[in-house]
Parts: C-alpha cells; sequence; structure tokens
C-alpha cells in the first residue's frame, strides 16, 4: 500500500493540476502507473471523474464494479460536517472538555459512567477527536477488527461503542497524551458519533442516511447500499465544494484545516486526510483491498485508486 500511494503522489503531483483529466489518465498517468502496477500483488482499478466525463482503468477485467464499494472511513468527513453546523447553531461546542455540558442540558457530552472514564478524559476536546489526536489507544490495528467499518448501520452501534470504550476506559489504555501528535483511530469518530447522538432530536443513524440522500440526490438512499465510483466522489464533492451541510467559511475554516501527521505527503484535516497540493479524502482498508478516494477541489475531479486481493499492512 505505501507503494501505491508513493506512485500516485509522485504522478499526480507531476501531471493532475496541470493537465485535463483525459490528457492525465490517457497520457501520462495511464502509461506508467499501470508499468508501475506489475510491482503490485493484487488487481488494481483507477478511476476518475470531473462530474461530466469519467474514465476508468481496469487492467485485470473486474467485472460489476460499482458493487464492489460501500461506504466506510468516508463517513468521517460527514461526521465533521455535522459536528461543525451544530457547533455553528450553537448546539455542540467543539472547543469545549468531553465532560462539559451540553447547550441547554444539564446532561454532559459523554455519559458520567466507569465505561467512560477513559484516559485524559478531562483534557480532551471534540476537536481532538476530529483532528484524531486524542492519544487513545487503537484497538482497530488488527484484520479482525475490520468489520467495525459498518458500525453505523449496525441498529446496535450504540451498544458497541459503549462496549469499546469500556474497554479503554477499564485497562486505561493510552498510547501518547493527548494533542501532541496525530493517530488514526476509528475510537475517535465513534465518541463524536456518541456526542452527536445525545445532542440530536432525531438518531444519528437517521441524519446520516438523510444527509446522504441530499448530497447524492438519491431518495431512500442509505449507508448500507453499495455506491457507485461517481457517487462516492459526489459525496466529497457536495459537502467540500457545494455546501450541501456547511457554508464555505466553516469548510475553509475548519473543515479542511490540515495539520501535521509527520508525513511530508500527507496532513489530517476533520475526517478527511489533504495530500498536499492534490486534494482531501480518505484510505479505507477492508477484507484485503485497499481504496484511497480524493476529491481535487482546485480541477473538480475525484479521483479512485483501488487495490483487492493483496495483503495489506494496516499500519504501513
Amino acid at each position: 500500500m505505501k507503494g501505491l500511494l508513493l506512485i500516485l503522489l509522485s504522478f499526480s503531483s507531476n501531471y493532475l493540476l496541470s493537465q485535463n483529466l483525459y490528457n492525465f489518465l490517457n497520457d501520462e498517468f495511464k502509461t506508467n502507473l499501470l508499468e508501475k502496477s506489475k510491482q503490485i500483488e493484487g488487481n488494481l482499478i483507477i478511476y476518475a471523474t470531473d462530474f461530466n466525463n469519467s474514465i476508468l482503468i481496469n487492467p485485470s477485467k473486474l467485472t460489476n464494479i460499482d458493487t464492489l464499494f460501500t461506504f466506510d472511513d468516508d463517513i468521517n468527513i460527514l461526521l465533521a460536517a455535522i459536528s461543525l453546523k451544530l457547533f455553528d447553531n450553537d448546539k455542540f461546542n467543539i472547543n469545549s472538555y468531553l465532560t462539559a455540558l451540553i447547550p441547554g442540558s444539564t446532561e454532559p457530552y459523554l455519559p458520567i459512567s466507569d465505561d467512560y472514564n477513559f484516559p485524559f478524559k478531562n483534557e480532551l476536546t471534540a476537536i481532538n477527536l476530529l483532528q484524531q489526536r486524542s492519544g487513545l489507544y487503537n484497538l482497530f490495528l488488527n484484520k479482525a477488527d475490520s468489520n467495525y467499518y459498518f458500525i453505523y448501520s449496525n441498529p446496535n452501534y450504540n451498544f458497541i461503542i459503549d462496549s469499546l470504550v469500556s474497554q479503554i476506559s477499564k485497562n486505561k489504555l493510552t498510547i501518547i497524551d493527548p494533542n501532541v501528535n496525530f493517530n488514526y483511530n476509528k475510537l475517535n469518530y465513534f465518541l463524536i458519533a456518541k456526542i452527536l447522538n445525545r445532542i440530536t432530536e432525531n438518531s444519528l443513524i437517521t441524519i446520516i442516511n438523510n444527509k446522504i440522500c441530499d448530497l447524492l440526490n438519491k431518495p431512500n438512499f442509505t449507508i448500507n447500499n453499495n455506491i457507485t465510483p461517481y457517487l462516492l466522489g459526489l459525496f466529497y464533492r457536495n459537502i467540500i465544494k457545494n455546501e450541501k451541510i456547511i457554508p464555505k467559511r466553516l469548510t475553509n475554516n475548519y473543515l479542511l484545516g490540515s495539520l501535521s501527521v509527520n508525513n511530508y505527503y500527507v496532513e489530517y484535516a476533520m475526517g478527511t486526510f489533504y495530500y498536499k497540493k492534490i486534494g482531501y479524502g480518505n484510505i479505507n482498508i477492508f477484507n484485503n483491498s485497499a481504496r484511497l478516494s480524493i476529491y481535487i477541489p482546485s480541477n473538480d475531479i475525484f479521483l479512485l485508486i483501488t487495490l483487492t486481493n493483496t495483503e495489506i499492512d494496516k499500519e504501513e
């Protein structure tokens, strides 16, 4: 996976910002990346769209491409946008500690219980969670934990979150002090989901599904549905560019404000990585496959690179 990222970043930085979609993919990118792809174990799929025309590079001739993808950590950017919308409406103070009271309520953002007595709770803010800087131990490094990608589509997801946080709390599991360094951890956004479910009048899954329908202009579409590459691109585009969830000032000042992750090529914003000089997106790893999704605002292009049937080191 590391090799694939380096190839992508090398060719993208040299060509994507200076050529149109077709020239880029049909000439330099297609020729050179396909040659490099021979060094990569697995089936490589490359898709790009400018939302008028699309290109698919599928050297392994995989069929049913539109049924391969589901929402995974892509949902993080939606949860971040929902949080910022509530923040703008004075319903969620993302700068307050997690022990603070919900505005207009006598309840704190997170439950007062032993299950939620995790390390640094009194020092953490929602921004620490949104920026992946809680310092909490990552329970999801092993491949066996990959089923948690779909937690929000599980009707018992609140119970699952409680159980996961309880493991951290009871064993006092931590890695570093909060806000010292970046540490990608699904638990950060599970905690955000728990908070949102306590703040909002409707259940969080109902809100997520309604937002997805609006973003994709697809009535009755849910987080459970398979999503086509084009619709996945539309999801990112309508959050980042088209102000479907939050206004541009919140997008620019908060959502896309990125911080270092100790990597030359990559930073992290809120719910999305920033690939320097390229764009914003997420890496999803599931069942021996990896998907890199990037929306490039400057060119209004969505790029998806998928590698299936391969051995993947999650830490790498």
